[in-house]
């Protein structure tokens, strides 16, 4: 599943996957590149029943499948939201600033 795709997504029905896609090609278009993705348990569930169906022997043995050199993988159990992402950072020093 790392080979990436040419051109924008098509559209899959498989609304983990999906979900995905959009958060990758986003950032894309920002010129900016996503490290993470960890998706809730429902749809960690639907993408690597995706990936299964898609690809049979895939090894999810690590708990990881790379989506275009993304890294995705299920969240925390506590986790709200259905997709939390972290970007590929860009070299620039961080500036923190306290009250």
């Amino acid at each position: 599943m790392s080979e990436k795709k040419k051109g924008p997504y098509k559209q899959t029905g498989n609304i983990a996957v999906d979900m995905v896609a959009a958060c990758i090609n986003h950032y894309e278009k920002q010129g900016r590149k996503v490290a993470y993705i960890r998706l809730d348990f429902i749809h960690w569930t639907m993408f690597k029943g995706y990936v299964l169906e898609q690809i049979p022997a895939y090894d999810l043995s690590n708990g990881e499948i790379e989506f275009d050199d993304v890294i995705v993988t299920q969240g925390s159990s506590l986790q709200v939201k259905p997709l939390y992402h972290e970007l590929v950072a860009d070299g620039k020093p961080k500036v923190y600033l306290m009250n």
